[in-house]
């Protein structure tokens, strides 16, 4: 067990104190919503949503969580240490695969978005390896830019804009 998954693991004990669920789109938090017959969720972030009572200590342990993976994440200066094994987890938790190249999820799930994603060089490339590693892709890697080119056009120009 690597250090990513280990810390995965305490989280996922402090964490079932709590009412709690992981979906990783909003179409997931329907429906486990629907499911569990539920008339109000919160979501918390990291793909936790809440109900019941406190919501405020949920939501406190949910930020400290996400606080100590970016940290770890910022502390692995060459992406290949635990930045690397919490996105190969996340992506394989998300069902990234060949046939599902959705990386939305794994961004959730480490609390993300696609704009502090796409515009940082080290988590691209810590990202590039774990998903070339997923997909057996060992000279290119998946790169969400080149794949994507549009969608990382349309973000370089509203970044430019609030500039």
């Amino acid at each position: 067990m690597n250090e990513y998954q280990e810390m995965k693991e305490h989280h996922n004990k402090e964490l079932s104190k709590f009412p709690i669920f992981r979906a990783y789109s909003n179409r997931e938090a329907e429906l486990q919503k629907q499911l569990r017959g539920l008339k109000g969720i919160s979501y918390l972030g990291m793909g936790v949503y809440f109900w019941g009572k406190n919501v405020e200590k949920a939501a406190l342990v949910v930020q400290r969580q996400r606080n100590e993976i970016h940290e770890r994440m910022y502390d692995d200066k060459d992406g290949t240490g635990f930045m690397y094994d919490a996105f190969h987890e996340e992506l394989m938790n998300t069902g990234f695969s060949k046939e599902n190249k959705n990386m939305g999820g794994a961004l959730v799930a480490l609390d993300f978005t696609e704009e502090m994603f796409m515009m940082n060089e080290r988590l691209l490339r810590s990202f590039n390896r774990a998903a070339a590693d997923i997909l057996g892709e060992r000279d290119g890697g998946y790169d969400p830019r080149v794949r994507e080119p549009e969608k990382y056009k349309v973000l370089l120009e509203r970044l430019e804009m609030e500039r």
